[in-house]
């Protein structure tokens, strides 16, 4: 299962929730200040500074790079 930690006027949020919609991916979201303290997000994550915050499988992943990474995972070349 993947949850967005998320706040109001995110724009990289919003653009997560819409990747996610876009690939019929199932998520739930935390909206700092509604659904979770600011302080409660701190103390769960600590060491992240930007939203969202990626959670997959109770695993954090990082942010939106990190999620487009999840969806679509980078090709590895092999050497010559």
């Amino acid at each position: 299962m993947i949850k967005l930690i998320t706040r109001e006027e995110c724009s990289y949020c919003d653009q997560a929730k819409t990747l996610l919609k876009q690939h019929n991916l199932e998520y739930s979201e935390l909206q700092i200040g509604k659904d979770i303290e600011r302080e409660m997000v701190l103390e769960r994550y600590p060491g992240y500074k930007v939203l969202p915050i990626v959670v997959v499988d109770n695993n954090p992943i990082g942010g939106y790079n990190e999620l487009l990474d999840y969806i679509f995972p980078p090709l590895k070349l092999e050497n010559s």
